[in-house]
């Protein structure tokens, strides 16, 4: 039976009764009028998908009707049925579009075969319609979230949406017919136009940051989305550029990334710009800078006399290095840097004397008090990547004060040859430690702030002594990398920690190093402990962000080949190190660890809130989870609560334990 509806017209009785009784048989729904006038008066009731109609009948012919109806149903199919052959009638159905007709008498096979065809046109134009329909919403929806750009053969703009106007400022007018590149600004790569559209011309989809310019210079950056339409024949005569802003997102990773190496107080580069600086040197000279009895002074005179003496000595600083091409840092509260390429010793003994003198002869002017800033330096000029040079000058800068010398110069090979030792010691007792099972897996629970329970551990290595002392990682770490031993180390952490969580539900993270990441051998092990426990979307693997992602294009493949095993990722210590928002933005990151040297002093240290506040934000607007760690007291924990922060981590939580047993639950004092 065809589904479709069906109005007969016939002054004919007889042959009405018959059609009704012969069509109904085939038609879902059939009403027969004996003439135009009652078929017109019940249009409002009965809205017909065909018109069967005779043309001479009593009062208005068929096509006087059909006209009339043409004027609320224009498209509506007709069929005439009659043996009237006048040429005037004929002429008339030409010009109301009646494109079907049988002669009278009627074959009524003849008939249901032109119905049939009449049906499967308008499913047909009813499918379209509705594929139309769709399309259209499908644009409609793209136009309001995405500016479109339609773009030829030549790469000349065919297609501008209202939205990619707006976006860029330009008039549609100015775009069209205008090569695409009219957009991109001056700094996009050489040859980035050659690139992007050897990959299109191949009828694959192109994704990429674009960087454009607006007609007054002002930047915009797109998230770009490239793929060619093709034609039915598998050819392409266009393709189509799907753009999302992303310039607040990109602008506010450039603000932040300013922000977390630049102290607010001095605006001076801050340690962590240090930290960066350095790894450009391959040898270099560094003072480092301490002011005098500088927390009395805080005492003394109270916390804003002592940011006005920061500030007095940062600017004095400033202006005396700058001659001698020394960059100056704030390395902590009263702590200071100066650095420079290559070994420039004589330089910066000359240049501390000088500032000394500067500031006995110039002192701080408070209040009409001039007020005098005593400081202690030590100076280091290293050609070797073997240890921490901030560290080993605060420690210089102790020993200076307690000799009473001004300036004291790090003795360096000294240094190197007691870390050879240290080295060569640890070396022996990871060996121990792995052979006797005293090398074991510590786990400290993660807590998630909102649901308001343990959802997560980290697993932490540690190293038993034979006396049944705890060793730390920091300890025994870096000697272990330098051994041989340092893959079974990893392995024997990983394998214990999925042990434990193979009976389980938490997720639970293993901390891997650029080494680890790098070692074909460590990767594989990894991937099948996690197939074989069935740990998938529960094993979080951290990568510290301080060690720095040099070899970006690798590191994009071994996430890749991490998350296509099931396993989700974490970056750790974010903020401590490069601190590279590209990271977040460019990989596949589920977890944001933020260091504890911002959590540790959030409390009191308003620079340090502002930068955590700015990494959450920027982190949550990419779907990426928060864990603050070394939460070690409930006002910390507010305060990172308050920051809207998704996990805790830190001794006010739980210390790291060395068993799984019970369910770690903290608990209101």
């Amino acid at each position: 039976m065809l589904d479709t509806t069906l109005m007969v017209v016939e002054d004919d009785q007889v042959l009405r009764d018959r059609l009704d009784r012969i069509l109904g048989r085939e038609i879902r729904q059939v009403k027969s009028y004996s003439g135009p006038t009652e078929a017109l008066g019940d249009l409002e009731n009965f809205v017909p998908d065909i018109v069967l109609t005779d043309i001479k009948m009593p009062g208005m012919t068929g096509l006087e009707m059909v006209k009339a109806i043409r004027q609320t149903l224009p498209n509506i199919p007709v069929i005439i049925a009659s043996a009237f052959s006048d040429p005037d009638y004929f002429m008339t159905s030409i010009r109301l579009k009646v494109e079907n007709y049988v002669v009278k008498p009627i074959d009524v096979e003849q008939l249901m075969e032109t119905i049939e065809t009449i049906v499967k046109r308008l499913q047909a134009q009813k499918l379209l319609k509705e594929k139309d329909s769709l399309l259209q919403q499908y644009k409609n929806i793209v136009d309001l979230s995405a500016s479109i750009v339609m773009i030829n053969r030549q790469g000349l703009i065919t297609y501008v949406n209202d939205r990619f106007c707006d976006l860029s400022n330009y008039k549609r007018q100015a775009l069209l017919g205008q090569p695409y590149n009219k957009v991109w600004h001056p700094d996009m790569p050489e040859g980035f136009f050659r690139d992007f559209w050897k990959t299109v011309t191949k009828q694959k989809v192109w994704q990429g940051i674009m960087k454009n310019r607006q007609p007054d210079g002002s930047t915009f950056y797109v998230d770009s989305t490239i793929a060619p339409v093709l034609n039915v024949d598998g050819t392409t005569n266009e393709y189509i550029s799907i753009n999302v802003d992303i310039s607040d997102l990109i602008l506010s990773k450039k603000q932040l990334e300013q922000d977390i190496v630049t102290d607010r107080l001095t605006e001076l580069p801050n340690r962590i710009k240090l930290q960066q600086d350095l790894k450009d040197f391959d040898d270099f000279t560094i003072l480092m800078i301490d002011l005098d009895h500088f927390k009395e002074v805080n005492l003394l005179f109270g916390i804003h006399f002592g940011d006005r003496v920061l500030q007095f000595f940062a600017d004095t600083l400033r202006r005396m290095a700058q001659p001698f091409n020394i960059s100056c840092y704030r390395i902590a509260s009263d702590e200071y840097g100066l650095l420079a390429k290559s070994d420039r010793r004589e330089s910066f003994r000359e240049l501390v004397e000088e500032i000394k003198s500067e500031i006995e002869t110039n002192p701080l002017q408070y209040e009409k008090v001039s007020f005098e800033i005593d400081f202690t330096c030590a100076l280091l000029y290293c050609d070797q990547e073997k240890y921490n040079p901030v560290e080993q000058l605060q420690s210089t800068i102790e020993e200076a004060k307690t000799k009473r010398h001004f300036l004291l110069e790090h003795n360096a090979d000294a240094l190197l040859q007691k870390q050879y030792e240290e080295n060569f010691e640890w070396t022996k007792k990871i060996k121990s430690g792995l052979h006797d099972d005293r090398v074991v897996v510590y786990f400290q629970p993660i807590y998630d702030i909102k649901e308001n329970f343990i959802s997560k551990y980290e697993c932490l290595v540690r190293l038993i002594e034979p006396d049944g002392t705890v060793v730390p990682p920091a300890l025994f770490l870096n000697a272990a990398k330098r051994s041989r031993h340092y893959r079974e180390l990893t392995q024997t952490v990983i394998t214990q920690a999925c042990r434990a969580f193979s009976h389980r539900t938490e997720s639970f993270s293993i901390n891997l190093s650029i080494e680890d990441l790098t070692d074909e051998e460590t990767l594989d092990f990894l991937i099948v402990s996690t197939e074989r426990y069935q740990l998938q979307n529960r094993l979080i693997v951290e990568v510290l962000e301080s060690e720095g992602i040099d070899n970006f294009s690798m590191i994009q493949t071994v996430f890749k080949r991490l998350t296509d095993a099931g396993l989700r990722l974490a970056i750790d210590d974010f903020g401590s190190g490069y601190s590279n928002f590209s990271y977040l933005v460019d990989l596949p990151i589920s977890f944001l660890k933020i260091d504890g040297s911002l959590i540790r002093t959030i409390a009191e240290d308003s620079n340090a809130r502002i930068i955590v506040q700015s990494i959450v934000m920027f982190a949550h607007k990419l779907g990426i989870k928060c864990v603050a760690e070394f939460v070690s007291s409930e006002e910390i924990l507010q305060i990172v609560t308050e920051l809207n922060i998704d996990f805790a981590q830190g001794f006010y939580i739980a210390r790291p334990q060395a068993a799984l047993d019970g369910c770690f639950c903290r608990t209101e004092e």
